[in-house]
């Protein structure tokens, strides 16, 4: 473990959050913690996939090819 490693840093982070209202939105704060494991910042952009349940990728062009390919072979041909 380096020294900029928390011993928890493998462990789930579990919180609850509250859902704000903004304009014709709602928004949820994502724990700085969370944001430090995963190299993000305010303003960076993020992948969100809705499949039952949320989850919060880093933008990266190969994931979103992979997505791509995962509803083509979904999607039945016409």
């Amino acid at each position: 473990m380096s020294m900029n490693e928390s011993p928890t840093s493998d462990l789930p982070i579990v919180t609850h959050r509250t859902l704000v209202a903004s304009g014709g939105s709602i928004m949820v704060t994502i724990p700085q913690e969370w944001l430090k494991q995963n190299d993000l910042k305010a303003g960076d952009k993020v992948i969100l996939v809705a499949n039952g349940h949320l989850t919060v990728h880093k933008d990266n062009q190969e994931l979103i090819n992979k997505i791509k390919q995962s509803l083509t072979v979904m999607t039945p041909s016409q």
